[in-house]
C-alpha cells in the first residue's frame, strides 16, 4: 500500500523536493516498470 505524502513544513525546500522525486519515480516505476507509457516523453517535442 502506499504511503501518502505529507510535507514537512520545518525541512528545506530541497529536502522537500527529493522527497517529491522520489515518491513521483516510484509510482512511475510502479505503473509502467518498462518506461515506455507516451506520458513520459516530453510533450513540447
Amino acid at each position: 500500500m502506499a504511503r501518502p505524502l505529507h510535507f514537512q513544513t520545518n525541512a528545506s525546500i530541497l529536502v522537500n523536493l527529493a522527497r517529491i522525486r522520489r515518491a513521483t519515480q516510484q509510482t512511475l516505476a510502479h505503473f509502467d516498470p518498462g518506461g515506455t507509457a507516451p506520458a513520459r516523453t516530453d510533450a513540447s517535442s
